[in-house]
């Protein structure tokens, strides 16, 4: 069978950068002892089943027992805007008092000693293994939840709760913790801070024999801090994960992943990697504006009569009809699944090859126009409706990259007589670029991308 080699586009916008202020790092420590203004309360935590984004069923649930709990304290003037909710107290909670199953999902409880309050507040419950402390900073929501992140192989899961109304109310001569705050602090879903990447074979003259996973980040951020909304994304319908598409596209949470400040890349090289076909579990990453170093996959298997491994490059995205491909932002909480339908060639001779080698596909693709992804420096925010395309057809139609640009903030006026493009014009793969046009109602403006026809390259 004869592979087309596929054509890749890029469009690069700019986008002015500026600084940002600096919070005060002091930490705000406040461990309360049993007192009378202190009271205990048990939280229960489950991890509901990771949500599944339909790349080509679900693996694993991954144990979580043997953690230890943070409940970081917030002030809440606006359960809105994390902008104005300032720290108050990190209670440690070390052990957990009982670990079982519920629905099929682990149930973990802790005590958890908190100071009386009949005033809003807003907790932040961070479980992450024993032995893992994290670095908490002082300030507000926005900026101290955002900057806590787990490492290596460390994993974390987080949840918000708001309490209107505070815990309770101090009666003449005890303290009543209120049913609300008992029942927010009940089966509470907590959701991870890592995907999973797995693979099955379907077809009929290949035998799987492993995978590995290149191009991952080191770090995680601890929860799903939207940027560009000033928010944090929410994965769950009550305790039920949300389709990749309702947590991605801007109809829905519009988010695009979040990545720590600091993070680099690991897996660089597929020398010494190994393969296996173990589930494997990964920290969220964005798609990057540049797709060169982007997390991709390679499978080892054998193709008909072959007697050793050879390799194949998986990229992690979807297709529709008319031959566009576009990738997936990497998503916390989501299982990233790879069927190999059918395969009608030897892959490359070493996992190197691979890494470095032409992706080929025989499938079309499209574009999702519905998934939205945003950019950001917390004071400028560009919308483009995608940032990489893979041409797999002939006589490709036009492409439409749409483009908004506003200030942070302001939900209305659009400028993009502000951006100026950067590369995108025509050479080797672009064909023909159009004018930009008007700005429609919604402040979307829309250039249209022609491609040259993908090569008649082949790999036998």
């Amino acid at each position: 069978m004869n592979l087309k080699c596929l054509n890749n586009i890029m469009a690069y916008a700019a986008l002015t950068v500026l600084g940002a202020c600096s919070q005060n790092d002091m930490p705000a420590y406040n461990i309360p002892g049993e007192d009378d203004n202190s009271f205990t309360v048990s939280a229960s935590l489950n991890v509901p089943l990771l949500g599944q984004a339909q790349t080509r069923s679900l693996g694993q649930t991954p144990e979580y027992s043997n953690l230890k709990l943070y409940a970081i304290e917030f002030e809440c003037v606006n359960a809105d805007d994390p902008t104005q909710n300032v720290i108050l107290n990190i209670y440690d909670n070390k052990d957990e008092i009982s670990n079982e199953q519920f629905d099929g999902n682990d149930i973990v409880t802790f005590n958890i000693r908190l100071n009386k309050s009949e005033h809003p507040r807003i907790l932040h419950l961070v479980a992450v293994p024993k032995g893992i402390d994290l670095e908490i900073g002082y300030g507000t929501e926005a900026y101290v939840i955002p900057n806590l992140y787990t490492t290596g192989n460390n994993d974390a899961y987080w949840k918000r709760i708001v309490f209107t109304d505070g815990y309770g109310v101090q009666g003449d001569s005890e303290w009543q913790t209120s049913d609300d705050a008992k029942r927010l602090l009940t089966n509470v879903p907590m959701l991870r801070n890592f995907a999973q990447i797995s693979v099955a074979n379907e077809a009929d003259n290949f035998v799987l024999t492993g995978f590995t996973v290149m191009n991952i980040a080191d770090r995680g951020s601890v929860a799903p801090w939207n940027y560009s909304k000033g928010e944090f994304a929410e994965f769950l319908k009550g305790s039920e994960m949300k389709s990749y598409l309702e947590i991605s596209s801007e109809e829905g949470e519009g988010y695009p992943g979040y990545l720590p400040g600091g993070y680099s890349l690991t897996d660089l090289s597929a020398e010494g990697m190994t393969f296996d076909t173990d589930p494997k579990y990964i920290y969220e990453r964005p798609f990057p504006q540049t797709h060169l170093d982007r997390t991709f996959v390679i499978v080892s298997g054998r193709y008909g009569n072959d007697q050793t491994d050879t390799y194949y490059k998986v990229d992690l995205g979807k297709s529709e009809e008319n031959g566009v491909f576009s990738y997936y932002n990497l998503l916390r909480n989501i299982n990233y699944h790879i069927t190999i339908n059918k395969v009608g060639v030897s892959g490359y001779p070493t996992p190197s090859e691979a890494a470095t080698g032409v992706v080929y596909n025989n499938f079309s693709f499209d574009v999702d126009t519905q998934r939205l992804t945003n950019i950001s420096d917390g004071s400028d925010i560009l919308f483009v409706n995608f940032t990489s395309a893979v041409i797999t057809r002939q006589d490709q139609t036009a492409i439409e990259f749409k483009y908004r640009y506003r200030k942070v903030g302001n939900s209305t006026d659009y400028n993009n007589d502000n951006l100026n493009f950067i590369g995108l014009e025509p050479g080797s793969v672009i064909e023909s670029v159009s004018t930009p046009s008007e700005d429609d109602k919604s402040g979307w403006r829309t250039v249209k991308i022609k491609t040259f026809n993908p090569t008649n390259d082949v790999k036998t």
